[in-house]
């Protein structure tokens, strides 16, 4: 049987693709999140991870595992909380981007009315000054966007799409440069990686076009 240590440890490995990293957010040592990863390999008989001198990456038994143990990990602390009664009264504080207000009304709303002891404290901000809050212990909650890999307690694969009409005015203006996007902004950190990636890439084409051209 799998132990909640055991799926802290692969989900940690998994979310950060990396054991060191999983180690310092599980807080236990490195041979002992390998050890503990080996331990579910032998359990199910098949491999969870490909590892290289570079990278984890799962397997397609461990895209399985690894939806499984976030909700074995959810309904164990979501059993805790209640059987200690943490929520019976008090205020719940979430922080979230302004764009998640939306999609999030309905369902704080119909949190409230299930949970009219609890108060909602809703903060809505940038990126950074979200995870700042939640360093200092202000937030209870935080619903944010970033990066893959980057240590989210929980996670929601969404891709970054940016769509318009083609009968928008701006398709008739000039370009907005990158710089006039927020400093530390996860689109504007995304789309400069992104570019970097494409002139990597461009530049080694070019080379190995000249070697062929000098040959």
């Amino acid at each position: 049987m799998f132990t909640p240590q055991q799926l802290l440890s692969f989900v940690a490995v998994c979310e950060t693709a990396s054991f060191t990293r999983a180690a310092e957010r599980v807080h236990l040592s490195q041979s002992t999140v390998s050890q503990q990863v080996r331990r579910l390999e032998e359990m199910v008989g098949k491999a969870l991870l490909q590892r290289t001198s570079h990278q984890v990456a799962l397997t397609e038994e461990g895209e399985k595992l690894l939806g499984y143990a976030r909700r074995i990990i959810a309904l164990n602390g979501e059993a805790h909380d209640v059987l200690s009664d943490k929520w019976r009264d008090g205020i719940v504080r979430i922080g979230m981007p302004e764009d998640f207000a939306a999609p999030t009304a309905s369902l704080l709303a119909g949190f409230s009315r299930q949970h009219p002891q609890l108060r909602l404290d809703v903060m809505s901000g940038m990126y950074v000054d979200l995870h700042r809050a939640w360093q200092r212990e202000e937030l209870d909650l935080m619903l944010i966007k970033q990066p893959g890999g980057d240590r989210p307690l929980a996670a929601r694969p969404e891709p970054l799409l940016w769509l318009d009409s083609a009968e928008h005015p701006c398709f008739d203006q000039t370009p907005l440069s990158l710089v006039v996007f927020p400093q530390q902004g996860l689109y504007r950190e995304e789309m400069c990686q992104t570019l970097d990636a494409l002139q990597q890439a461009l530049a080694a084409a070019l080379v190995q076009f000249c070697q062929l051209q000098w040959q």
